[in-house]
């Protein structure tokens, strides 16, 4: 690994959350070489001070370590195994820093085939605080890996993360992410009951939203989803969509009881809403 105090790093992945992210990276001194599919995305990293690079292998090939940060596991596996991906421009003794938010089983089939196929190691790093955290350097970034591994990206990670939080092997940070997203996902649909019981009392939604605010009660969820629930225009998003469905899958193929995470789920899963 390069010198932490001014490495090589590579980025795939440029979106409203990664964006904000390798710009700090930059900004801490590090060059930063960056893919994203779209050419807008990728001239707002060459605005931000990053090199952009023609695919993923070019990324890799230019790098001493790659982040992703990507929407779903497809995009992951296909930025370092398809065609042009990291792989082929050479992982032998890198690093693959996975900030997307994918399943956990995945996360650990793609570690193990990294390291059989090209000699390369896995961190899976997702991160929570949404843009907001990601421009102010504010995420909680939940770790996957060796703690060797781990302690070689930690400073990078720092960089756009106020907590590093090493949960355990590959896969942990996957699985303490899910747990994340179920909880954001039952208070959401837990809001949407309130507002019945508010109703009841002839409190309006907006009013009982800005009445909880710093009450024992209240939460990020709040603040973030808060007023579009109250006016009826809160629509999950795909990505909150896609955690559900892997948060329940995971529940149960463990053979969890999951009751009340499985009704809160219908509001993200049902493809009617």
């Amino acid at each position: 690994m390069a010198d932490a105090r001014a490495a090589r790093l590579g980025w795939i992945g440029a979106g409203a959350i990664g964006l904000p992210m390798l710009a700090r990276l930059v900004a801490a001194g590090h060059r930063m070489t960056v893919f994203d599919q779209e050419p807008a995305r990728s001239a707002l990293a060459r605005n931000a001070g990053a090199d952009p690079a023609a695919s993923p292998a070019a990324v890799a090939a230019a790098s001493d370590a790659v982040f992703l940060c990507l929407p779903d596991g497809s995009a992951v596996r296909e930025a370092v195994f398809g065609a042009a991906a990291c792989v082929a421009g050479g992982m032998g003794n890198k690093l693959v820093i996975d900030t997307s938010s994918i399943d956990p089983t995945l996360t650990i089939d793609l570690a193990a085939q990294l390291a059989r196929d090209a000699g390369g190691r896995w961190i899976d790093a997702p991160v929570s605080g949404g843009v907001r955290g990601a421009t102010d350097g504010t995420l909680v970034a939940l770790l996957g890996g060796a703690p060797e591994d781990v302690a070689a990206v930690r400073d990078f990670i720092a960089c756009f993360a106020r907590r590093v939080v090493h949960l355990g092997p590959t896969g942990s940070g996957q699985w303490a992410k899910l747990c994340n997203q179920a909880i954001i996902c039952g208070t959401i649909a837990l809001w949407t009951e309130a507002f019945a019981l508010a109703h009841a009392g002839n409190i309006a939604p907006q009013t009982l939203v800005a009445a909880l605010e710093g009450a024992r009660a209240d939460s990020p969820v709040r603040e973030a989803f808060g007023a579009e629930l109250a006016a009826g225009r809160f629509a999950p998003s795909r990505n909150l969509r896609k955690d559900m469905a892997n948060a329940l899958a995971r529940a149960r193929e463990a053979g969890q009881d999951i009751p009340v995470l499985s009704v809160a789920a219908r509001m993200f899963t049902d493809p009617e809403r």
